[in-house]
């Protein structure tokens, strides 16, 4: 079945630019076209009965999905127009892979399911919160939250958002079970949390880089030290020489100002002013 949807969405990721661009067009999938994918997989290509338990797709959790979970961000292609003369280029955000696009289907079902509100324009989380009594509803919540991510500043049509509804007092027993000390703890601990993970990927990030510029360093190193007996010669030719230290010398490039440093033969050497002297001589 898995792999049933996945051909399904890439015979639709070819279909869209057959119908979209013109035969003479690059090929492309632009990432604006997602919701009315998503529209036509709902509409022409669910059954009636499926239907029925698929909520239609909303425009606002296809652009979130955009926004937070697109696998390629930075894919798309710069396309030159012609202004009043002038050629312009804009970039043009397209989704590179059949892929990415079975992926961003899956999470705009998923988070639109997940938005959708009843009547009085409450989400799921709303309902959940308002009807807890003694944790009832205490892992649905956290699944809610912490796995699926739900947005708990989402407000319904009173204005309330979920916060609000779990700890509202509505004078039945045993509700609501959570009260704002509690509330205030576990959003701090979550804040920390979130905190702690930031501080986490930075310095993960940061000892990547770091890496990253060792692994450079040591190339350039390897590279310039592999240079030729000529390469080096002409090198040394096209460089200033800085001082001359025991057995070396040191070169710096007029350009860059980078300095390097060349091992000299002492016994070579001595031997060629040795050589000037005796022409000298004679």
């Amino acid at each position: 079945m898995a792999c049933h949807h996945v051909i399904f969405h890439a015979d639709r990721f070819a279909a869209m630019q057959k119908s979209k661009l013109y035969d003479n067009e690059r090929r492309h999938f632009r990432k604006d076209w997602l919701y009315e994918c998503a529209l036509e997989c709902y509409d022409d290509h669910l059954p009636p009965q499926t239907q029925k338990l698929v909520t239609r797709p909303v425009l606002s959790a296809v652009e979130g999905v955009l926004r937070s979970l697109d696998p390629d961000p930075d894919g798309g292609y710069l396309k030159t127009e012609k202004l009043d003369g002038i050629s312009v280029e804009t970039w043009v955000p397209c989704i590179t892979l059949p892929m990415h696009l079975v992926e961003l289907l899956k999470y705009a079902f998923k988070y639109t399911s997940l938005q959708s509100r009843n009547q009085l324009g409450r989400t799921a989380l709303h309902e959940a919160c308002f009807a807890n009594r003694a944790d009832s509803h205490f892992e649905v919540i956290r699944i809610l939250v912490d796995e699926h991510v739900q947005n708990c500043h989402a407000v319904d049509d009173h204005g309330s958002d979920a916060r609000h509804l779990v700890l509202d007092p509505r004078g039945r027993p045993d509700s609501p079970t959570g009260h704002r000390f509690r509330e205030d703890i576990i959003d701090d601990t979550r804040d920390d949390l979130l905190d702690d993970y930031a501080d986490a990927v930075r310095a993960i990030e940061a000892a990547r880089s770091a890496e990253r510029q060792r692994e450079a360093l040591e190339d350039a190193c390897c590279r310039g030290t592999d240079l030729s007996h000529e390469h080096w010669g002409l090198l040394k030719d096209m460089s200033l020489v800085k001082r001359s230290l025991a057995g070396v010398d040191e070169f710096e490039d007029s350009d860059t100002k980078n300095r390097f440093y060349r091992w000299r033969d002492v016994k070579a050497e001595a031997e060629r002013l040795d050589n000037e002297e005796d022409q000298e001589i004679t």
